[in-house]
């Protein structure tokens, strides 16, 4: 009670020197005025008092102190805004602002899509009028959710949901992506092999099998075929399984001592673009006359709250040319980087069985090599027609 008493009839924090503080204990006791220490220094107690018992002590001579401590509390701050009226304006600007604003979506975010682009779902939401910056009264979900199922996307469930000026929408993606019965005659899909592999393993869903397991293929060559032999004739289907082969190759990597490097020079704004619920205005633009780099920012309110609003900003960058030259140490370390890089692009999610690095230096730089054994999944699907 006493917090929330100060806080709406005002409050002081006199300082008192620490020579100083049993005396005017002694005189608050007796008076019987209760108070809090805030903070206290080698030199000084930092008192907390209410308003009107400071004042009645102040004009007794209980604080011994040249300035008055400032006034705390709401009644404080409504004698700054009677001198500075700007405050309230202000502040009765903002929270009109925010109620605008809370009449429009801020964020559509998208769940339960795993199978599908994110991006693809929420441009055919906002062709149907629900996107970032629309007016929430007039949204209706459920004509949003008829009109997008009844569009033939491959989603057999969709819920939409508003908390705020947030809207969920949650998908269930249809399980039957191929026909689970085949068809006579349309399009099908064969699976192939996506690098020179030894086969290692089959998984076959929908298909015919024309590899077996130890075969040696090349890469374009037919694993799963989508066309197979029924009782009187020819049916097609989308062939899908998972094909694990082994793959053997060689990495060589050369690194040269001498090195053309680009230094950055300098940069440039060439425009600055700001989105509010998802129109763009454009503040700033100029012609650029080099490459250009552009950063998105969207921006939080407390770190927490996705305002509606983000800036793009685009920086013209200059580089020059700077030849150096390395050391052995670092030639090395950026061979073993090189390989890293490329290794990890090579293999993807593929399991790695085995891996032989060789590195010698010669004299214009480092030669490294590595042999690679992993297996993954060769399976590439390949579309074709069949009548």
């Amino acid at each position: 009670m006493r917090q929330i008493r100060h806080l709406f009839f005002g409050y002081y924090l006199p300082r008192v020197p620490r020579q100083n503080m049993g005396k005017v204990a002694d005189e608050l006791f007796v008076r019987g005025i209760e108070y809090i220490v805030r903070r206290q220094t080698e030199t000084h107690y930092l008192l907390e008092l209410g308003r009107a018992e400071y004042e009645a002590c102040r004009d007794e001579g209980v604080f011994e102190q040249e300035e008055q401590p400032p006034l705390c509390g709401l009644p404080a701050f409504f004698q700054l805004c009677r001198r500075r009226p700007g405050l309230p304006v202000g502040a009765v600007l903002a929270v009109a602002l925010f109620c605008l604003l809370s009449c429009f979506v801020w964020e559509v975010r998208i769940s339960g899509a795993d199978l599908y682009d994110e991006e693809g779902i929420l441009q055919s939401l906002s062709d149907l009028g629900l996107h970032e910056g629309a007016f929430i009264p007039q949204l209706d979900a459920d004509a949003v959710t008829s009109a997008y199922l009844a569009s033939g996307a491959p989603i057999s469930f969709m819920n939409i949901q508003r908390k705020g000026t947030v809207i969920y929408v949650n998908c269930r993606p249809n399980e039957s992506q191929k026909p689970k019965t085949p068809i006579q005659n349309g399009k099908g899909t064969n699976i192939v092999a996506s690098k020179d592999a030894i086969i290692e393993e089959i998984t076959v869903e929908s298909g015919r099998a024309v590899v077996s397991r130890g075969a040696v293929v090349k890469k374009g060559d037919l694993l799963v075929s989508g066309i197979y032999e029924g009782p009187q004739r020819l049916f097609i289907t989308q062939a899908n399984g998972q094909i694990m082969g082994r793959i053997t190759q060689t990495l060589v990597i050369d690194i040269p001592f001498e090195q053309t490097v680009q230094t950055f020079d300098r940069s440039e704004m060439t425009g600055l673009t700001v989105t509010l619920l998802g129109c763009p205005l454009s503040l700033f633009s100029r012609e650029a006359t080099a490459d250009t780099v552009t950063s998105d920012t969207r921006l939080y309110l407390f770190d927490l709250v996705r305002l509606p609003v983000s800036v793009s900003v685009e920086r013209q960058v200059s580089t020059r040319e700077e030849r150096v030259m390395l050391t052995r140490t670092e030639a090395m370390q950026m061979a073993y980087a090189r390989l890293h890089a490329l290794r990890t692009a090579l293999m993807g999610e593929g399991e790695l069985i085995s891996s032989a690095v060789e590195g010698r230096f010669t004299e214009s730089g480092y030669h490294l090599e590595c042999r690679l054994t992993y297996v993954e999944n060769i399976a590439e699907s390949i579309d074709f027609s069949y009548e």
